[in-house]
């Protein structure tokens, strides 16, 4: 009798035990799904925030180009931010862009909705997620592949010729023996002539010190020269139309002449050099060029109004 009573003391023991497990497995389930609800739904979120962040970033970017040409046209600016806004999955009127008055920076933002699908559950319909970009265009502060040529800080017209590397130092502007030529990273011949070939490898920066080239160095100048025309081939670049990478175009300091046979850099400029007229050796050994507006990689000097050379920064 005693032994019966324990049993059954035993099964009904277990019998509650299990009643009370069934709440807290249902209650557990319930978390556990509601959990997973907000981790796909977050993860969705991100993805989505992601691509709007790259969105706008290829947007600001893109717009800011337009802003450099002769003639910057902010509707131009914003009708390329929205393209390519666009292509990175945004619907057009999800996004708006504004230029400075000044024309030297565009904002673009963009937006989008989410609706979430297991969060539902929750009452919770979705939400609405945006990014920002801001980019800036100004003159470029450091530039790498400089060719050893100079031109005097003054006015610069877009595609007017101005000669860079003269035949009389005496029209240079840079004192005795320089002739506009620069020394960078020695002062040998073979270096300067590389230099002119294949533009100096060390970066330079907008307040540098820089030596000028002694002599007339008609040789190297012609030979290096040559080598770029011959590089260029027949790519069919003109000052209007030049090519990415094309041999022909180049980039030499605005100088300010310091005592000393020395310069110091005070800005930058992009030059096109006209195949048909190399230079020749002695008393032509001049150097002219078309000056242009060029786009390279580096970081703005935003104080500074710029000679041609221009960087775009994405700054937000």
């Amino acid at each position: 009798m005693p032994f019966r009573w324990l049993n059954n003391r035993k099964w009904a023991f277990a019998r509650n035990k299990r009643g009370s497990v069934l709440p807290l497995v249902s209650i557990s389930m319930a978390a556990l799904l509601g959990f997973s609800a907000i981790v796909m739904d977050y993860g969705a979120a991100a993805l989505l925030r992601r691509r709007l962040v790259t969105a706008a970033d290829a947007a600001a970017l893109a717009g800011a180009q337009e802003l450099i040409r002769n003639n910057p046209s902010p509707a131009l600016a914003r009708s390329k931010a929205a393209i390519y806004a666009e292509l990175n999955g945004v619907a057009a009127a999800e996004i708006t862009a504004s230029i400075s008055p000044d024309l030297k920076e565009i904002t673009v933002h963009v937006e989008d909705d989410l609706a979430f699908n297991f969060a539902r559950i929750f009452g919770l319909e979705g939400m609405n997620l945006n990014a920002r970009a801001r980019a800036v265009v100004g003159p470029v502060a450091t530039l790498s592949g400089i060719v050893p040529f100079s031109i005097v800080e003054q006015e610069l017209r877009i595609g007017a010729v101005y000669t860079l590397k003269y035949s009389d130092w005496k029209e240079a502007g840079l004192g005795p023996g320089s002739y506009g030529a620069l020394a960078l990273g020695g002062s040998g011949a073979n270096r300067y002539r590389k230099n002119i070939k294949d533009g100096f490898n060390s970066p330079i920066r907008i307040g540098d010190i820089l030596n000028t080239k002694q002599g007339n160095m008609s040789g190297p100048t012609r030979q290096g020269i040559l080598h770029r025309i011959g590089e260029a081939g027949n790519c069919g670049c003109t000052p209007e139309n030049i090519q990415p990478g094309c041999p022909l175009l180049i980039y030499i300091p605005i100088v300010r002449d310091l005592p000393g046979k020395k310069v110091e850099v005070v800005n930058f400029a992009a030059f096109y050099i006209d195949r048909r007229n190399p230079p020749g050796s002695g008393n032509d050994s001049i150097v002219s060029g078309t000056f242009v507006r060029s786009m390279v990689d580096g970081p703005v000097a935003e104080q500074l109004t710029g000679y041609g050379v221009y960087a775009v920064n994405l700054v937000e």
